[in-house]
């Protein structure tokens, strides 16, 4: 029984060690498969018609398989969160191109600030400006 303990323990640690520098799932599915190792292994090795290591073993996968699932959650509303950040920024931020005496353009990103707009060196006004409010600023 004591070897089977040590077997499992083993095997938990090289998932644990597997675990280092992957993806949100690829952490999950692992951290899953050793917590569940662990679990199967300890609750094997008190009886139950299994051996510790088949107990890790079924553990194992059973964590696995949650894990993947958590972590597959997780990073799913991670991306949420990114597509609606970017959706939040593009919402404050326009660019104005102001034409200039030599035929090319200068573009002017504006971004909002509280209920201002905001340009490049800091000056601030009540509505997205117009390509002549920022040509004397911006032009050439």
């Amino acid at each position: 029984m004591k070897q089977n303990t040590i077997a499992s323990l083993g095997l938990v640690a090289f998932l644990v060690a597997g675990c280092q520098g992957t993806s949100t799932t690829e952490s999950h599915t692992m951290g899953g498969a050793a917590i569940g190792a662990a679990a199967g292994g300890i609750l094997a090795s008190g009886g139950g018609g299994m051996t510790g290591v088949e107990g890790a073993l079924v553990g194992g996968v059973v964590g696995g398989l949650l894990g993947h699932h958590d972590g597959k959650q997780k990073q799913e509303n991670q991306d949420l969160r990114a597509q609606r950040d970017a959706a939040v920024q593009e919402a404050n931020t326009r660019v104005v191109n102001v034409k200039n005496s030599n035929g090319s353009s200068t573009p002017v990103t504006l971004h909002r600030v509280g209920d201002k707009w905001q340009g490049p060196r800091g000056e601030q006004y009540d509505s997205v400006p117009t390509e002549s409010q920022l040509k004397p600023i911006y032009g050439i």
